[in-house]
């Protein structure tokens, strides 16, 4: 063993100086020698070297506490442990031959670092580099968790061959894997990818990701089955199709896991701090996030763009929940066709869909997307809620929802604004395709000049309510295709609220107190929705008939200025509650 003078001790990291103490993960020594190499060595050759027995010193390849001396200030007693076992807390990749210098293929020297791990668990440690894998790498042992230098620690590859890394459960078992993860790690594709993802879990519980840079590819993330876990700070973007497809790419997609494991849907997972997307001159994946199911998935504080059918692709096409998925401060901005498609004809999977303070926005490079949120015609949808969401700049409509198949599904002071901006032809902010029922829309607006109207009603509904809206500002109108089933209430409406006398009158939509101007005696008002109040304000001399048409009186009604008359209508008639002379 060759030791030479110097003012610092160091072994690998594990050597510093400082007092004859020692702390975990160091060894500190009085006598201040630099190891340059490690050869066979007695414990009278170290006792010389350190110049006492009573010094600090090192026998063999053993931190002894016996012969280390005093431990650190904590008052615990240093633990004898070898080199070997003192590194093996790490596992590094180059010590298994990998080289990092993008050039070599250092798949089997990574899968060799991974498969090292025993059973009590490790880490994997990627040093700064660019690694060149040419096949899957795979994690199935449980407790192994990856970790590299962020984007100093780099993944390539350059063939086509399915997924990256897999984390994976027992598939012919269905045991799961437990306690996994990877971070600060950037994987990159250099060439055309045609399948597979650079993460791929199934029957994954309690996994870790965090600070993970994903480019180019096919799939970003796919989670089959993934349970308690978490996934944090995260940056996926596809700027090249290497002369590829768009179709069937993605950047997360969550789905069923095989039928062997016991839990298929993933669930209790937290998503953070992400951002999915490609650019705005090539839109680069078909869908940007597809959840086909899961049972309990949050998404908050995330940017979704870029993709050739929908930025938020929500799919019940299997029999597996779609339950408790929660939204919040995600923003979908750009693409083509869809900000947010509901799809999917399973009618007993969805329960809970919530968005919070959400904004979707159309961008309009290099074009307008076409449609903000779409509830698809073939789609069985129930329970959606959005609060606070705003739905802006799209080229034809913000919100359309497509038939009977869509119930209890909630707008709550969202700002619908701006949309229509196709000027090929005209588009409201609200579009209720026939059928659409149990639909409601409290509070917030739809307006904007290049909107049609507030709200496009198709016919036949049941149970739509719109409520306290601001319908102001659209170029043509607040509602158009109103119906008695549709109740219209406190709302803003552009235009008058004068009503002319005749023998029937039809109130305006959305404004409780309507003036009647005119002279002309009235008999019948046109039917509404049930419940509805109206108070009329007379501005003229005329009279109300009662029971000759469908307004039922206290006997008939002769105003003269400013009088009022205060009715609700039953389903039938239009029943007195007041009058007023003035």
């Amino acid at each position: 063993m060759a030791l030479t003078k110097a003012t610092q001790n160091v072994l690998e990291g594990i050597v510093s100086t400082g007092s004859t103490g020692v702390s975990a993960g160091s060894f500190i020594v009085a006598q201040q020698y630099k190891i340059t190499s490690l050869g066979t060595t007695t414990q009278s050759q170290w006792n010389t070297i350190a110049g006492t027995t009573g010094q600090t010193y090192v026998v063999g390849s053993l931190f002894t506490a016996a012969t280390i001396g005093a431990s650190s200030g904590n008052g615990a007693a240093a633990v004898a442990r070898t080199l070997a076992n003192r590194f093996a807390d790490v596992v590094n990749v180059k010590d298994f031959g990998a080289v990092g210098d993008g050039i070599a293929d250092d798949t089997a020297a990574i899968q060799a670092a991974i498969d090292s791990i025993g059973s009590k668990g490790g880490l994997v440690y990627f040093p700064a580099g660019t690694y060149l894998v040419s096949s899957t790498i795979t994690i199935s042992k449980n407790k192994t968790y990856l970790q590299g230098q962020g984007n100093n620690s780099i993944i390539t590859r350059n063939t086509d061959y399915g997924n990256t890394f897999v984390f994976t459960g027992n598939t012919t078992t269905g045991l799961n894997l437990f306690d996994v993860g990877i971070s600060d790690i950037k994987i990159t594709s250099t060439a055309l990818t045609t399948s597979g993802a650079h993460i791929y879990a199934e029957g994954a519980w309690r996994m870790t990701i965090n600070n993970i840079y994903l480019q180019d590819g096919f799939i970003g993330f796919d989670f089959k089955g993934l349970v308690a876990s978490y996934i944090n700070n995260i940056y996926v973007v596809f700027t090249s199709l290497y002369a590829g497809s768009a179709f069937g790419r993605k950047y997360m997609t969550f789905r069923n896991a095989g039928t062997v494991f016991d839990k298929k849907s993933s669930g209790d997972v937290f998503v953070n701090n992400f951002n999915l997307r490609g650019n705005t001159s090539n839109q680069i994946t078909q869908y940007g996030l597809e959840v086909i199911s899961g049972d309990g998935l949050w998404f908050e504080n995330g940017h979704i763009g870029n993709t050739t059918t929908a930025n938020i692709h929500i799919n019940a096409n299997t029999a597996e929940m779609l339950n408790l998925l929660f939204f919040s401060n995600v923003m979908s901005d750009e693409g083509t066709v869809y900000s947010l498609l509901f799809d999917g004809n399973v009618p007993s999977v969805y329960n809970l869909v919530q968005f919070s303070n959400c904004t979707f926005k159309s961008g309009g490079a290099p074009s307008f997307c076409q449609f903000g949120i779409v509830f698809a015609a073939n789609a069985t949808v129930k329970n959606v809620l959005f609060t606070g969401c705003n739905i802006t700049e799209f080229g034809k409509t913000a919100v359309t929802t497509s038939g009977a198949n869509h119930q209890n599904i909630y707008f709550d002071n969202c700002n619908v604004f701006t949309n229509g901006s196709d000027t090929t032809a005209t588009f409201p902010g609200y579009n209720l395709l026939s059928g659409s029922r149990y639909i409601s829309i409290i509070g917030g607006r739809s307006s904007g000049t290049n909107q049609s109207y507030g709200v496009q009603l198709g016919g036949s509904h049941t149970n739509i309510i719109i409520d306290s809206v601001d319908l102001t500002g659209n170029s043509t109108d607040s509602i158009n295709g109103y119906q008695s089933s549709v109740n219209v209430s406190n709302c803003l409406i552009q235009g008058n609220i004068n009503v002319a006398s005749a023998s029937t009158i039809t109130p305006p939509l959305g404004e409780n107190i309507q003036y009647v101007t005119g002279t002309t005696n009235i008999n019948y008002i046109s039917a509404s929705n049930v419940g509805r109040i109206i108070v009329l304000n007379f501005q003229g001399i005329l009279t109300v008939n009662d029971g000759v048409g469908n307004i039922k009186l206290n006997g008939n009604f002769t105003t003269s200025v400013d009088d009022t008359l205060t009715l609700v209508y039953n389903g039938a008639e239009w029943v007195e509650i007041a009058r007023s002379t003035n």
